[in-house]
């Protein structure tokens, strides 16, 4: 006898549907059995469905809730970080979101170039290392868009790579209050967050600073001022001051070329020049110099605060102090009290709740992170804990970057066997790698000393041959030939009297060749007091060595017009030639 496995009636012999609710008859659950049998044939074809749920149900809620707890109140993932920094030979601090990640690629004559992109919280590479970086280069991303590089001009693009203006500026600034400076065919505009170009400008910007309280600090025929988003100049070009010109809580400290002292938006002096160093105000407070003393002042000028190290100032409430014996630091509230136990070797202002401190260990420094009660949120025992942001402090193991969270974890010490072998199997391919380039940077090194640099042409035992240091590109060694102790001779290019203009950035020898008793060498670099002027020449130079002096003379100009002149002292070899 037959009954539905829906409703449970009993159905008759050859019956194909329920006469009642339509169920086939053919259902797996319909079968042959006594009217107890219904019972048990309707829980059967229901539980089967609830136990499945109920599966499902708690597999998502054990897998969410271990996610949760895993990454509780996080947006990054330290698995993901910890595969992906091993990638890189460099790794820089989060901002909106995202890192700069850069790869080196070595030149044959032992210089190195790099290429680099962005990272994501979770490892993601979302811009891969396409563009062209230096040591002067802004990786960050400020109000979610950063100006790069292409080799030959700026460009700006948002967090995820897309192009927001082409490649076509000279310099470009950092965005901020949504406006941002760039240099453009010798001409300066502001442009908006659209990449449209507002205003030109008819002053000469300071391109590595960026917009505060609607302000811009620009160059003229006097001296420093600033503009507005107009483009109008509210404050003369009157004033002088060091890199980091930013207006802070209404008022700006600049120099009149002989002390500094604060301005308002308006121009109007606030506060003395009277001292000889001025930091931004910061909650309330600036730390000034006069007469060799560090102390605060507050908006009006007054003394409030006397303190014992050469300050950076209040912030989050907080600031640095140094011990009477200056050995160690520990941090004030605004009255001057210790605001919690814990003295440090080393200690950086406060930022969003959280301050990087030092401690020492025997000959090194581990550093590490508290937060505004004292307590180390991330223990001291790192030797290269770069910055924090965003809730990831960047560190450095060897020559392998990582980065460690609030709670303490790394991307050192993930749980993943998987990831952790991953890890360990790029540390061991970097040293390997390191140890390669070191060996092969070794002997273009021994290649370059060999007596063949010699200038031939000069005579027996008064020849010289030259070599570059490996460390100091700017530096040119001369080696007199005829001394057996490997002594040596250096000069800097440019020599002394050369512009000292050039002197303000930095400059390194790219190239040189040696032809007979002539050198000819290619400097490049970046010049002026902004450091923002790139610049490449090259020199051809005659060599002299007349009784131990030696003379670098223009090449093929008349009379002798000498550069440079030094007769050969002794100095240790920095290469240790035998």
């Amino acid at each position: 006898m037959a009954y539905c496995s829906k409703c449970g009636i009993q159905l008759s012999d050859g019956t194909n549907f329920c006469p009642k609710c339509g169920t086939p008859c053919d259902s797996p659950f319909s079968q042959s059995a006594g009217k107890s049998g219904v019972v048990e044939q309707k829980k059967l074809s229901k539980v089967p469905i609830k136990v499945l749920l109920s599966l499902i149900l708690v597999i998502a809620l054990i897998g969410g809730g271990w996610l949760v707890w895993k990454n509780l109140g996080n947006d990054y993932s330290l698995d993901g970080l910890a595969k992906a920094v091993v990638n890189y030979d460099a790794v820089g601090s989060f901002h909106c979101g995202r890192a700069h990640v850069i790869k080196y690629t070595n030149t044959p004559d032992g210089g190195m170039v790099f290429k680099y992109g962005y990272i994501d919280k979770m490892g993601n590479e979302i811009i891969p290392c396409k563009y062209d970086g230096d040591e002067m280069t802004d990786y960050e991303f400020h109000e979610g868009l950063s100006a790069v590089s292409n080799g030959e001009k700026y460009a700006y693009i948002d967090i995820d790579g897309k192009e927001i203006t082409p490649f076509i500026y000279d310099d470009a600034s950092s965005f901020s209050e949504g406006y941002a400076v760039v240099t453009k065919n010798e001409n300066n505009y502001i442009i908006d967050t659209s990449g449209k170009e507002l205003i030109e400008l008819k002053y000469s910007p300071c391109i590595e600073e960026r917009f505060s309280e609607g302000l811009f600090p620009v160059w003229g025929d006097e001296g420093l001022g600033f503009i507005n988003t107009k483009g109008e100049l509210v404050i003369p070009c009157k004033y002088s001051s060091d890199p980091g010109i930013i207006f802070s809580e209404g008022l700006v400290s600049v120099s009149n070329g002989n002390k500094f002292g604060y301005i308002d938006k308006t121009g109007k002096e606030v506060i003395p020049f009277i001292y000889d160093n001025a930091y931004p105000f910061s909650d309330g407070l600036a730390a000034v110099n006069k007469d060799e003393k560090w102390f605060y002042i507050d908006k009006s000028g007054k003394k409030v605060l006397e303190t014992n190290t050469d300050c950076l100032g209040f912030e989050d409430g907080l600031a640095v102090e140094r011990s009477e014996d200056e050995h160690t630091y520990f941090y004030v509230d605004k009255t001057g009290e210790k605001a919690f136990d814990g003295k440090y070797d080393s200690a950086y202002p406060f930022e969003n709740g959280y301050a990087c401190v030092g401690k020492k260990s025997g000959d090194e420094y581990l550093y590490g992170v508290i937060d505004k009660t004292g307590k180390e949120v991330i223990p001291c025992m790192y030797k290269n804990l770069h910055s924090l942001s965003e809730g990831l402090a960047l560190i450095q193991v060897e020559d392998t970057y990582g980065f460690v969270d609030l709670h303490g974890k790394s991307t050192f010490d993930v749980e993943n066997e998987e990831v952790k072998r991953l890890v360990q199997q790029k540390m061991k391919e970097k040293e390997e790698k390191k140890r390669e380039e070191e060996e092969k940077e070794r002997k273009r090194i021994e290649e370059e000393n060999k007596p063949n640099n010699r200038f031939s042409s000069l005579a027996k035992n008064d020849y010289v041959w030259i070599t570059r240091h490996p460390a100091k590109t700017e530096v040119l060694y001369f080696y007199p030939a005829n001394n057996s102790e490997g002594l040596v001779s250096s000069v800097m290019f440019p020599p002394n009297d050369f512009n000292s203009y050039y002197f303000s950035g930095y400059s390194a020898i790219s190239s040189y060749k040696i032809m007979n008793n002539t050198i000819v060498f290619t400097m490049s670099g970046v010049a002026g007091l902004s450091r923002d002027e790139p610049w490449s020449e090259q020199y051809v130079m005659d060599i002299e060595n007349e009784n131990g002096n030696i003379r670098l003379v223009n090449h093929e100009k008349s009379g002798k017009n000498v550069i440079f002149e030094q007769r050969i002292k002794p100095i240790e070899d920095p290469l240790k030639r035998k």
